[in-house]
């Protein structure tokens, strides 16, 4: 069974990365690696910083990777975490997306 934790004000975000994309830092077979080591810090370190209550779930695509981010609406802004990619320069084929009456709606999105 599925663990859900209490997260006030609840807003769920996607943030969804192309694997061939993901593949460039550290190749295929280290794909754990890029996103232990790399990209979940990127996403992460903002929402601590600012002590925002979240909750991170990776869904593997086909062809993408998804990180589903359940966070405190009244506290998030979406920015920091692209302009945390930004500055560690992994922001290339993000795309951001937040969750409105099950729809995702597009909110960012970088073209390689």
């Amino acid at each position: 069974m599925e663990k859900h934790y209490y997260i006030p004000n609840e807003i769920r975000y996607y943030v969804r990365f192309p694997l061939s994309v993901l593949y460039q830092y550290n190749g295929a077979d280290n794909l754990d690696v890029t996103i232990d080591d790399e990209l979940l810090p990127c996403i992460i370190e903002p929402l601590i910083r600012g002590q925002i209550e979240y909750n991170c779930e990776i869904i593997q695509l086909k062809k993408e990777l998804d990180l589903c981010l359940r966070v405190n609406g009244e506290k998030f802004n979406p920015q920091i975490i692209v302009d945390n990619l930004i500055k560690n320069q992994m922001v290339k084929g993000l795309k951001l997306f937040k969750e409105e009456y099950d729809v995702l709606i597009e909110i960012y999105s970088n073209t390689y």
